[in-house]
């Protein structure tokens, strides 16, 4: 996978998954929250990043889907 990064803001809640430096998605705290709740089930993932941004889902392979589990859960 390309260069992803994570980032979960303290304040808001509101998680940024940037890849390649700068395609980005935003995801609100709900959707944050759907992610935590899906824990294995990499098809919630690909659900919820996909409702944001479904170009930016497509793109993600397994190991980044596995690395957002990893950082929301």
């Amino acid at each position: 996978m390309s260069d992803l990064r994570i980032e979960v803001c303290s304040e808001t809640g509101i998680c940024s998954i940037i890849r390649d430096g700068s395609n980005k998605v935003d995801l609100m705290p709900f959707e944050v929250d759907e992610i935590r709740n899906a824990g294995a089930d990499a098809d919630t993932v690909r659900k919820v990043v996909g409702e944001c941004d479904s170009d930016f889902a497509t793109a993600l392979d397994d190991e980044a889907i596995e690395a957002i589990k990893n950082r929301l859960s």
